[in-house]
């Protein structure tokens, strides 16, 4: 009989340890998992709206968020304005026309010139929105973007003299050049530029060490230190990068294998990698001015076609938490682009890629 009671004493002591075992694995996986979905009973999905700014059937091919104004450029009607909230409604004012089958158009820091490429002529124009006369920029420029750290308008250009590259300031008053850093035996396409709390000025390109080899194998995403005249860091197969707001963190798409990407999170002091688990394309997230919070669209997609159609969430790339803010529309499909996000986080733009429309959601 004793032995009875000791081996039930023993299994009851067993089943408690295992049961132990199990709630602390659980409350540990728990913890650590980095893909946790808010899924609260009241949850509030919010509503998309189309932003009527009075421009009629202009479709947006090109747009970008500045002090809370949006610039943007239509193909089909040859226009280049700016779309702007006064007293709560939304208004737009066209700064540029007659601007056909041109792309990578940009603003300068004192809104008085437009960069962009002629798709035709593969040159870089400046455009003065005050005289209306544009001029060709050099034609050995790759890529091309404006610093936003002059006073006066200056260009950072990378410059392709073969076999060899280098970045540069341009003045486009006076048209003089000054070298930055070579880049040896390549081209770069300049993707980004930033600075940091020293006013070191980072800029992040595409470096191509070989045109003629396979993109994948060649594609390479770096950040230059202007005042150190090097790299400081690289990324092998990146092929896209852009910075938060405060340039504090990093956001890049890597190529792991064919057809599949990774999105990654860098630190921009200490180059900290921090991925992101999302299987989405590179502009269907954004930075919001919270740099721990990020705002993406999930692709579903729908029928026999697979037809696309996006909702918005956001994820916190601390806890890994998401939180879905909108629902799927039985009525209008969104395939969701170039995600644009409101100084106080309260408005959240986008362009529809069916419609090429601009669409807004307003985060009470």
């Amino acid at each position: 009989m004793k032995k009875i009671y000791k081996g039930l004493i023993i299994g009851i002591i067993a089943l408690s340890v295992i049961i132990i075992l199990i709630t602390i694995f659980i409350l540990y996986s728990n913890k650590d998992s980095k893909d946790s979905i808010n899924v609260a009973e009241d949850q509030k999905y919010y509503t998309i709206t189309l932003v009527d700014a009075g421009i009629g059937n202009d479709k947006f091919n090109e747009v970008k968020m500045i002090d809370d104004t949006i610039y943007y450029y239509s193909k089909e009607e040859g226009k280049y304005g700016k779309i702007f909230i006064e007293n709560e409604i939304p208004k737009s004012e066209i700064l540029a026309s007659g601007l056909y089958d041109v792309s990578d158009i940009q603003i300068s820091p004192l809104k008085n010139n437009l960069l962009y490429l002629d798709n035709k002529t593969k040159i870089y124009n400046i455009y003065n929105l005050q005289t209306e006369i544009r001029e060709k920029f050099n034609k050995y420029i790759l890529s091309a973007i404006w610093n936003p750290f002059k006073k006066e308008d200056v260009v950072i250009g990378s410059y392709y003299d073969p076999p060899y590259s280098n970045i540069n300031n341009y003045d486009i008053k006076s048209n003089k050049r000054e070298k930055l850093f070579d880049i040896p035996l390549g081209s770069a396409l300049i993707k980004d530029v930033s600075f940091d709390s020293k006013d070191t000025i980072y800029v992040v390109m595409v470096y191509d060490e070989n045109e003629f080899l396979v993109f994948e194998e060649s594609v390479y995403f770096n950040i230059y230190d202007f005042d150190k005249n090097e790299a400081v860091f690289n990324v092998e197969q990146a092929p896209d990068g852009k910075f938060n707001n405060d340039g504090s963190k990093i956001l890049i798409s890597k190529i792991v294998s064919e057809n599949i990407s990774e999105l990654l999170i860098l630190n921009a002091e200490t180059y900290e990698e921090k991925k992101i688990n999302l299987d989405i394309d590179f502009d269907k997230i954004e930075f919001t001015n919270n740099s721990n919070i990020l705002v993406y669209a999930q692709t579903t997609k729908e029928g026999l076609n697979e037809s696309v159609n996006d909702v918005l969430w956001k994820v916190d790339i601390t806890s890994g938490e998401k939180t879905q803010l909108t629902e799927l529309n039985e009525n209008i499909k969104y395939d969701i682009s170039n995600i644009m996000i409101s100084s106080d986080n309260k408005n959240i733009y986008f362009i529809n890629k069916y419609d090429k429309k601009l669409y807004q959601v307003v985060i009470e």
